[in-house]
């Protein structure tokens, strides 16, 4: 009895150990080549969602660089140093447009500014006042942008239009006040919804970062839509910290819930930050509250409000902008539109995550990463262990590394480790034997506690 329990405590302790034992390079799931440029002995490389998608812990504890050889390779994780960018705003001198002028500028005219004592007003260049005298509504406005010296990335408007309703509005730029060229198309702003429900969007964002100096802002809006601008500012970014881009992972087709709802399963453990909503059908809008559930069973939790919307103006669609959400690992995640509002058919989806990127230490190349095993614990250094006197902006001068493609052994490639507790399988493995050797041990002690017992009502009962 005593032999069998002690080889089964042995063999509990050895296997609970084989599991927390670091894997081999042919214990993970995937496999990305690392192409190395330039000389090291530091290199950097951005993660892309491939990878993330098939980590299989939430703080990507199962990353790991290989050698030549298969020894570990020391690397670090870190934010890129351009991803958190402060916008600084700016305020901008707003000038209005009447619809004459617009229409004349339309037809080839230069605008031109023209300012008298304490008034300011825009007409047509070479035209007199007077024929361009401003006798109907305004049409448009005019921002002077011309002393911003960094890049623009959005414009925030202090304006009065209807409630419960969206102004499409167009931004231009100019150097002339007669070329145009687009920053914004039909980017809508809105106030919906009463007290704590109402959702509200004021500003337009540019698509893509632009450089103001010299330049002119021209704001349009369709004609039937009432609106008034009472002032502007420009959210401005430095030149060389342009942020990169969010890591953005698809989602199949959703289920629908509720007749309005949709529910998406999250292809990563890896914590999200927002959610991309595209609806399928043309000229929708909804606001919506976004639900996500941590784990199988668990309870659903509202994470995020925000307005869905596809509006087609002048033949370009407009679509809203991410949903932000608070940032969490979700199993799964639901959309749920406002009373009366509607998506159409099902919507197509994607989560967004920071961008993160990889530092290593060049070691017996070629390289190689690796992905994807529930069991790996956290091996990555913090950045200043890594690298000797480490500062952040230093870290653009490395050395670049860019990611093969994705090497699968479709074997171990596995669904996210949850259980109906949201605890990773292989931990609640671990924890199992660890209880069943503990009990093996109470048994074992009780078991010699009896015998003793025993033994000693023996030798009473002979005396």
């Amino acid at each position: 009895m005593r032999l069998l329990a002690g080889t089964l405590l042995i063999g509990c302790l050895c296997s609970a150990a084989a599991l927390a034992a670091e894997p081999r390079p042919d214990e993970f799931a995937v496999r990305f080549d690392l192409a190395t440029q330039g000389d090291g002995p530091f290199f950097r490389v951005a993660l892309t969602a491939e990878v993330v998608r098939h980590s299989q812990s939430p703080e990507l504890a199962d990353l790991r660089v290989y050698n030549a050889a298969g020894e570990l390779v020391p690397f670090a994780l870190t934010a890129p140093l351009a991803d958190e960018p402060r916008t600084t705003p700016v305020a901008l001198a707003v000038y209005p447009v009447t619809a004459r002028v617009l229409a004349a500028a339309a037809a080839g005219g230069r605008l031109a500014i023209r300012s008298h004592g304490t008034s300011t007003t825009v007409i047509i260049d070479g035209a007199s006042e007077a024929s361009s005298a401003p006798v109907d509504r305004v049409a448009a406005y005019l921002l002077d942008a011309r002393g911003v010296r960094e890049l623009g990335v959005a414009v925030e408007l202090d304006a009065r239009f209807a409630g419960a309703q969206l102004v499409p509005i167009t931004v231009e730029a100019s150097r002339d006040l007669k070329t145009w060229h687009p920053l914004a198309l039909g980017e809508p702003v809105y106030r919906l919804g009463d007290g704590d429900a109402q959702a509200t969007r004021t500003s337009v964002r540019f698509a893509r970062a632009e450089p103001l100096e010299g330049q002119f802002l021209r704001l349009t809006w369709p004609a039937a839509t009432p609106f008034a601008l009472f002032g502007a500012t420009v959210a401005t970014i430095p030149a060389e910290r342009t942020p990169p881009p969010d890591m953005r992972l698809d989602l199949n087709a959703p289920v629908r819930v509720d007749t309005h709802a949709f529910e998406w399963q999250v292809p990563t453990l890896v914590g999200i930050t927002a959610l991309e909503v595209r609806p399928t059908q043309a000229n929708v809008v909804a606001p919506v509250t976004v639900f996500g559930r941590p784990g199988v069973g668990e309870p659903w939790l509202a994470i995020g409000r925000g307005v869905v919307y596809r509006i087609g103006t002048g033949g370009v669609d407009t679509l809203s902008p991410p949903v932000r959400v608070q940032p969490g690992s979700y199993h799964a995640i639901k959309l749920v539109p406002d009373a009366g509002g509607a998506l159409g058919d099902a919507p197509a989806a994607a989560v967004r995550l920071p961008p993160r990127e990889l530092l290593f230490l060049a070691r017996g190349g070629p390289f190689a990463l690796a992905v994807g095993n529930a069991g790996a614990r956290r091996t990555a250094l913090a950045p200043a262990t890594l690298i000797p006197d480490y500062r952040p902006e230093a870290v653009r001068a490395f050395a670049t590394a860019t990611l093969g493609p994705a090497q699968v052994d479709a074997g171990r490639i596995a669904s996210p480790p949850r259980t109906l507790l949201g605890v990773d399988s292989r931990t609640a493995l671990l924890w199992a034997i660890l209880l069943g050797a503990v009990a093996l041990l109470a048994g074992f002690a009780l078991s010699l506690l009896r015998k003793l017992r025993r033994a000693e009502g023996g030798e009473s009962t002979s005396r």
